[in-house]
């Protein structure tokens, strides 16, 4: 095995000016968000979608002229962290998709100054593409409060690319970074297989030879497994090279026995912990506390008590203060008080009634129950939500979860890994189920999909509902939530005994507990909530326009004389309840702002009835449409199909049991 620098001469750095397109890689939770954030215009910042349009990678134009070298204008592409480049699921392919569409002219590796071996093993698979690289080691203020030391020099000796110390929670060492890019290097280290291996590489090499991207690197990658890489081989060399160099992997692999992308993996260790003795010393220390705060988060003697915690912290944060206070002052100071007065008046010489009331009719405008109910209701909550959620996935708490739950998963058919797309559920189940691919078996894939789609309220549905639960005894909101926890567990656990196989084992490398930046946090909460608001906002007013239109058509009364048997009869709802259900079934926060609007009409039995069977009725129309897509046709008709007739079974006996037992939630 050899990770000798190789023979002097490679390719020189071009300038800064022709850095056209510069991709930011590195494992997760490294900080490269935060830098590119940093480094980075407000301004111009785009989705670029990548080869076939299915995924998209934030990108940004670099504002050198702010660190006062160099003219602006260069792109920084910031990529999903990854472990590994064979790494399965979403992340993985988005960046194997990003390096082999050959549109990435250089590479900066940010790597972990706390766990650099991981890092390492990345970036010498990323250097096997051949493209200009430079690295910024990130998270040494938490490197150096462990003991450790890293000789930058020594590291940018050994790969043969400049190294920068950086920490960008602190802006610390990103003022060169123009610089640093402008003087990126292709990497002088090649990392040594076991000859049978080196042997079929080579011969992939000069089967492949004369194309866009790197030989090597697409050699390895087939090796591995990568459909991305079959595809690119498909296409540009056709079917009959993809099954020559399948007779090939083939064949290696019968020698190994096992994964070939396993064995790579292996030898990039072996070089990672080399470069790792030769580069980093290590001083023993006691824990720092945010460490401590990590471990206690994993016994179950206290990580319940703070899980329960954090729970009620975020209660408190994002229903009382986001959902009761900031909610309220929205509408008394800006909407009733100066908006609906303002568009009323604006509105009112228009000649058309049909086109008056579409605007501001007070019950179905599409101002007045559209666009304000979305920017007054969802818009402060939500953005409190990820706020709280940020700080909760910068912190590094989120994988400890993960341990701490991971028994308890385990008896509804998941591992410790499910309590990621769960979690992230709780923000956007649309894409919370795409998040469904890191999980290892059909089985755990399948059980998290029904479980998302049946009882996870997203971000927008949760502020809608503090903001209505807010104004009941705090037992109401005890209730709902209780009640769609329990739903979990009791669907979960028939789901594992439905569907056939095992749950995998919980392999998972957790990040460093940290102190997360604020700066961070209010930027990517701020991002998030944007990027839903333009999403949904059509949404809310379409939603608001249909119901006008049925209403003036009288088509509304005739609907809710149909539903009266199923919604006063077995859930015990007013007949205005057919308007809510059906702007839930176009966007469920939609339904729920909808809902807050008639809260007068409802009992507060009603109100909790209501709640329970539109979060347990139908996801969104996008996550329906991911759905089918993630899950197939018959997967998905028979989830739909179990998760209604769930629902309003759910409903129907909640609303029955409680007024047998004189529970009002009054």
């Amino acid at each position: 095995m050899s990770d000798e620098p190789r023979a002097a001469g490679g390719p020189t750095a071009d300038p800064l000016t022709d850095r056209r397109s510069a991709a930011l890689i590195g494992t997760v939770s490294v900080g490269k968000s935060v830098i590119f954030d940093l480094v980075c215009s407000a301004r111009g910042r785009e989705a670029r979608p990548l080869s076939g349009g299915s995924f998209t990678v934030p990108t940004g134009r670099l504002q050198s002229r702010l660190f006062g070298v160099g003219p602006s204008g260069s792109s920084i592409i910031d990529t999903p962290g990854v472990t590994s480049l064979f790494a399965d699921g979403e992340d993985g392919m988005i960046t194997r998709r990003l390096l082999l569409d050959g549109d990435v002219d250089a590479v900066v590796c940010v790597l972990d100054g706390t766990n650099l071996r991981r890092s390492l093993v990345l970036a010498l698979q990323v250097a096997e593409f051949g493209l200009p690289m430079c690295g910024v080691i990130n998270l040494m203020d938490m490197a150096r409060s462990r003991g450790i030391d890293v000789a930058d020099e020594d590291l940018g000796s050994r790969l043969g690319i400049p190294i920068q110390r950086t920490v960008a929670s602190e802006r610390r060492g990103l003022d060169e970074f123009p610089q640093l890019l402008g003087d990126a290097r292709v990497p002088r280290v090649e990392v040594a297989f076991p000859r049978s291996i080196d042997d079929t590489l080579l011969q992939i090499q000069r089967l492949l030879e004369g194309g866009a991207v790197s030989s090597r690197a697409l050699g390895i990658l087939l090796l591995g497994g990568d459909l991305e890489a079959r595809r690119l081989v498909g296409e540009r060399w056709g079917k009959g090279m993809v099954e020559r160099i399948d007779t090939l992997v083939s064949a290696l692999t019968e020698e190994f026995n096992r994964p070939l992308d396993v064995v790579l993996t292996e030898a990039y260790s072996v070089v990672a912990r080399r470069i790792v003795a030769d580069t980093v010393s290590v001083r023993h220390l006691s824990l720092p506390l945010m460490e401590r705060f990590g471990l206690w988060s994993q016994r179950l003697s206290t990580g319940i008590p703070i899980a329960l915690g954090v729970l009620t912290a975020m209660y408190y944060f994002v229903g009382a203060f986001g959902a009761t206070y900031l909610v309220d002052l929205l509408n008394a100071k800006l909407f009733k008080g100066l908006l609906v007065p303002l568009f009323n008046d604006v509105v009112r010489p228009i000649p058309s009634a049909f086109v008056r009331g579409a605007l501001v009719d007070p019950h179905f405008g599409v101002l007045t129950t559209g666009l304000f109910l979305a920017v007054g209701i969802v818009l402060p909550v939500l953005f409190c939500f990820y706020l709280f959620f940020g700080v909760l996935e910068e912190s590094g708490y989120l994988p400890r979860f993960s341990v701490l739950l991971h028994q308890a998963l385990r008896r509804v058919g998941l591992t410790g890994k499910g309590v990621v797309p769960l979690v992230m559920g709780c923000s956007c189940v649309t894409m919370a189920l795409l998040t469904t691919r890191m999980l290892d078996t059909r089985k755990e894939r399948l059980i998290a999909s029904f479980l998302l789609i049946l009882a996870m309220p997203c971000a927008p549905l949760i502020a809608v509902m503090f903001v209505i639960l807010g104004r009941m005894p705090a037992y109401a909101s005890a209730f709902v939530f209780g009640f769609l926890f329990l739903q979990v567990v009791i669907a979960g656990w028939i789901a594992n005994r439905l569907i056939p196989g095992r749950p995998s084992e919980l392999i998972l490398e957790l990040p460093p507990m940290r102190v997360p930046s604020p700066r961070s946090i209010v930027v990517s909460a701020w991002r998030r909530t944007w990027a839903f608001m333009k999403e949904a906002v059509p949404w809310f007013l379409l939603a608001a326009f249909v119901i006008f239109v049925i209403h003036w058509l009288g088509g509304l009364e005739r609907l809710e004389d149909g539903a009266r048997p199923l919604m006063s009869g077995l859930l015990g709802m007013p007949d205005t309840s057919v308007q809510v259900f059906m702007k839930t079934i176009i966007r469920r926060e939609a339904g729920a702002a909808e809902l807050d609007r008639l809260r007068a009409g409802y009992s507060n039995l009603q109100l909790v009835v209501t709640l329970l069977v539109m979060t347990l009725l139908l996801p969104c129309v996008n996550s329906l449409v991911v759905l089918f897509k993630e899950r197939g046709f018959k997967a998905t008709t028979v989830m739909l199909l179990a998760s209604t007739v769930y629902a309003l079974g759910a409903g129907g006996l909640v609303n029955h049991v409680c007024r047998l037992v004189g529970v009002t939630f009054g």
